[in-house]
C-alpha cells in the first residue's frame, strides 16, 4: 500500500522513538478513516514498507495499540480495528460493582441536557484553543443503574463541535453508554481516562438523585476522557454511591 502522503512521517531525529511515532501515526490514520472499526490493516512487512520502518518497529507500534483496545489481532485473519463503543469494550470505564461481586451491565440515562457558551473553568478542562465566549458546550445529567439502583451521577461537559446536532433522545436511543454513543453516533472514540477519586458528604441534590439515607457519604470522582492524539473528549464530576456497592479498580496481569 502505497504511503497517502508520498512520504514516511518517521525519523529518528525528531528524538521520540520510532514505534511511538508509528503509533501515532496509525491512530491518526484510524481517527481520519483510513482504517475504519471492523477493517483489516495491512500486513506487517506492508505496514514496514510504507512507513519505511523495522517489523520490529511495526509489532511493537501494534502491541501497544493492542493493549490501549484500539486493535485487536484475530488467529488466521490479522490486525483488525476494534469495534469500539460496542457490547465487546462498552464497560472498560466502568468501575462501580456491587458488595457481593457480580457484575452486572449498567443501565444509562441522560436526565437533563443543555446547550451553552462555555465557562472559562469548562473552557480550561476541554482544553479549549479558543477563548470560552466563541466556543459551546453541551452540559448534562446521566444517571447510571444497577439492579434497579441509582449507583452514580455525572456531570458531563462536552465540547459541541465533536457532537454536532447532539440531543439527549440520541445519547438515550444510541447505546447502553455515553461513550458507546459518543462512537456510534459521530465515530468519536474514548481511548483512555484520568480520574480522581476522594470520599465526600452527599450533598442534598445527590442525595435525592441517588436516593441514600441521611448521612451516607459518596464517592466524588472528576474524570478528563481523551481521544486520538489526547484530545479531550469530556470533563465530568461523578457521584457514586457506597451503600451496597464499591468501586473495582483491576491493574496489571498478563
Amino acid at each position: 500500500m502505497k504511503k497517502t502522503d508520498g512520504a514516511s512521517t518517521i525519523r529518528w531525529a525528531n528524538g521520540v522513538p520510532l514505534h511511538r511515532q508509528l503509533k501515532d501515526e496509525l491512530m491518526r490514520s484510524i481517527a481520519q478513516g483510513v482504517w475504519r472499526r471492523g477493517d483489516a490493516l495491512p500486513t506487517e512487512p506492508q505496514l514496514a514498507e510504507r512507513y519505511e520502518v523495522s517489523i520490529s518497529t511495526v509489532r511493537a507500534a501494534i502491541g501497544a495499540l493492542v493493549e490501549a483496545g484500539l486493535l485487536v489481532r484475530r488467529a488466521g485473519r490479522g490486525t483488525h480495528v476494534a469495534a469500539r463503543g460496542g457490547k465487546e469494550s462498552i464497560y472498560q470505564f466502568f468501575h462501580v460493582v456491587p458488595d457481593d461481586g457480580v457484575v452486572e451491565r449498567p443501565v444509562s440515562e441522560v436526565i437533563a441536557f443543555e446547550r451553552g457558551m462555555a465557562t472559562p473553568q469548562e473552557a480550561l478542562e476541554l482544553r479549549m484553543a479558543v477563548p470560552a465566549a466563541q466556543q459551546r458546550v453541551y452540559r448534562l445529567s446521566n444517571i447510571l443503574r444497577l439492579r434497579g439502583d441509582a449507583v452514580q451521577l455525572s456531570a458531563v461537559i462536552l465540547p459541541a463541535r465533536l457532537f454536532p446536532g447532539l440531543s439527549a433522545d440520541k445519547l438515550n436511543s444510541a447505546d447502553d453508554t455515553l461513550y458507546g454513543a459518543f462512537q456510534n453516533l459521530y465515530g468519536v472514540t474514548v481511548l483512555r481516562t484520568e480520574d480522581r477519586i476522594r470520599a465526600m458528604p452527599a450533598s442534598r441534590e445527590v442525595a435525592s438523585l441517588l436516593k441514600l439515607g441521611k448521612g451516607e457519604s459518596v464517592l466524588q470522582m472528576r474524570r478528563t476522557a481523551y481521544g486520538f492524539g489526547d484530545q479531550v473528549i469530556e470533563f465530568r464530576t461523578t457521584h457514586i454511591r457506597t451503600s451496597g456497592y464499591h468501586f473495582l479498580l483491576k491493574q496489571g496481569g498478563a
